[in-house]
């Protein structure tokens, strides 16, 4: 009798840690992965740009406009 509740509470409490841990991974889970950086900055001539400190430090007045 006393093996039989035994075996009953760690079923139990096998159940409840797969149940955890379902529940951690669902939380963990994103369908699209992680987040890129997109696509790349583009100057009005259509090359990539790759130092954007260039672009940053140019004053607004200067930057080209979007296409």
């Amino acid at each position: 009798m006393k093996a039989r509740e035994e075996a009953k509470k760690k079923e139990r409490a096998d159940r409840l840690q797969e149940d955890l841990k379902v529940h951690r991974e669902a939380a963990r889970y994103d369908p699209w992965g992680r987040g890129g950086g997109g696509a790349p900055h583009q100057s009005p001539t259509g090359q990539p740009i790759s130092d954007l400190h260039q672009v940053v430090m140019m004053p607004h007045a200067k930057m080209p406009t979007p296409l």
